[in-house]
């Protein structure tokens, strides 16, 4: 499932958060009816402008997690000092995709100090993250979920670096894990339940970041894990991931209404965008269904 993160800056572009100086007579709300898909800018696209993006803030899970000296497999950095922030290069290929992912795509940010990429890329993003671990515990106990990617941000990312709120682009991509991990003992209330406190968590991480200054937000959604090669053809993957990302564009909706006239929120539609790539796969990829070896899977060799 990892070989489909490249194309997704693809898919960020074609669905309009890049708004740039020349194109402001762009509507001011793109919807499901408007690009036949669920993206969703929830904010007139003028208060964003790609052309003046100085910071990204990345936070979410292996799908948007890099690596670097100061962190491991794992995650860009591990903040075992105050100093770590502006001496910790990313790794370039260090990623659960083999080659750049996402996020690395979005920004052109594959290598070097953060901050001397154009825009600055800080990705405090942790791989088998969940939104909160006291709800969807993760494999493993040093894995740092959303609240706490949150507060390391505070602690060491803002003391050390500059930024300006209508520059910096915030990316949040969370609820793989904790779609996939819960399915697999909750039946169908005690799923209801659970999202729901996910959802409260993951609208209070919003409401902190806002907090902090930010405004605008890019939000993605949980692509169709049934794709995935160990959950091919599950259909009830398919639905607790359905139920997950309706639970998710609601909560987000309800955060721009909050914040009305004060934000930018782009409601990223991964789900049908993934599944249009995997649909129409064969001038993509050969092999959509099973896991390939590195070798062949290494950037720019996918397969």
């Amino acid at each position: 499932m990892k070989i489909y993160l490249p194309v997704l800056f693809s898919a960020i572009a074609s669905s309009g958060i890049w708004v740039h100086a020349a194109d402001n007579k762009t509507s001011t709300n793109t919807t499901s009816d408007d690009n036949d898909n669920n993206d969703t800018i929830l904010s007139p696209p003028h208060r964003f402008c790609a052309d003046d993006l100085e910071m990204v803030f990345g936070f979410g899970d292996s799908y948007t997690n890099l690596m670097g000296p100061k962190g491991d497999v794992w995650t860009w950095n591990h903040f075992q000092s105050n100093d770590s922030v502006l001496d910790a290069p990313i790794r370039i290929n260090g990623t659960t995709a083999h080659g750049p992912n996402w996020i690395e795509y979005l920004t052109k940010c594959y290598e070097g100090l953060p901050q001397d990429c154009e825009p600055q890329l800080f990705d405090v993003a942790y791989g088998g993250a969940s939104v909160d671990s006291d709800l969807v515990p993760p494999a493993y106990t040093h894995i740092v979920d959303f609240i706490h990617q949150v507060k390391q941000w505070k602690e060491y990312i803002k003391p050390a670096v500059t930024w300006k709120p209508e520059t910096t682009l915030t990316a949040v991509w969370f609820g793989i894990n904790d779609a996939l991990n819960s399915s697999k003992t909750k039946t169908w209330i005690e799923l209801g339940i659970l999202f729901n406190k996910i959802m409260d968590v993951y609208s209070e991480q919003l409401e902190t970041l806002y907090s902090y200054g930010m405004r605008s937000f890019l939000v993605v959604n949980v692509p169709p894990m049934e794709h995935a090669p160990a959950h091919i053809g599950n259909h009830t993957i398919a639905k607790v991931v359905k139920s997950f990302n309706d639970l998710l564009q609601a909560r987000v909706a309800l955060f721009n209404t909050k914040h009305k006239n004060e934000v930018f929120v782009h409601y990223l539609d991964a789900h049908r965008h993934f599944n249009e790539y995997l649909t129409n796969s064969s001038g993509l990829f050969k092999n959509t269904t099973g896991y390939c070896d590195v070798d062949k899977c290494e950037y720019p060799n996918y397969e």
